[in-house]
């Protein structure tokens, strides 16, 4: 899950041109893979890969109240990090920091507001933004080459617009 926290601002207003100025929170679902190489004891770097999907949001125009409910980009995000893991045995607490880019991957969408007009939400045209996380986990073993990794991050991509989101992730790990 990925929750990305309000944008925008009320100020950005503008009539016809940003009628709808702020993303309200919210969640949507991802899924990646981790490759993670420790060159000395618990101090390695993880090149991750995310795709995020999109999620329905309702935006309101701060001059009259009108609503629109539309779909959040899908994007895909690559990040080199460092990762420094505390322990070496069958439980092992680590912390990650580390940036990379993020790729929108949305589409123009045409959507019609509760008072009936027709809106184009157009894809930006820079669609390629960098970002950088930092966060920690925890890895459990179940044997000496499997295991669960529950951990959470703190992303931020920096955009038009920069966005904030919280990152908890649970899943596998195989060792090779």
């Amino acid at each position: 899950m990925s929750h990305v926290f309000r944008y925008g601002s009320v100020e950005d207003y503008e009539f016809a041109a940003n009628d709808f100025p702020v993303t309200p929170a919210h969640n949507s679902l991802k899924f990646g893979i981790t490759l993670s190489y420790f060159f000395i004891k618990g101090l390695g770097f993880e090149l991750d890969t995310r795709f995020f999907l999109p999620s329905r949001v309702i935006l309101e125009d701060p001059s009259d109240q009108d609503t629109v409910a539309i779909d959040t980009s899908s994007h895909f995000s690559i990040s080199l990090n460092y990762i420094y893991r505390f322990l070496n045995g069958k439980i092992q607490p680590y912390l990650v920091a580390g940036g990379g880019i993020d790729k929108l991957l949305g589409k123009d969408q045409t959507a019609v507001t509760a008072y009936g007009f027709e809106i184009q939400f157009d894809r930006p045209e820079k669609t390629v933004d960098i970002t950088v996380n930092a966060g920690g986990g925890i890895q459990f073993s179940l044997n000496s080459r499997m295991g669960i990794k529950l951990d959470i991050r703190y992303t931020v991509i920096f955009g038009e617009k920069s966005l904030t989101s919280l990152n908890p992730t649970l899943g596998v790990f195989i060792g090779f």
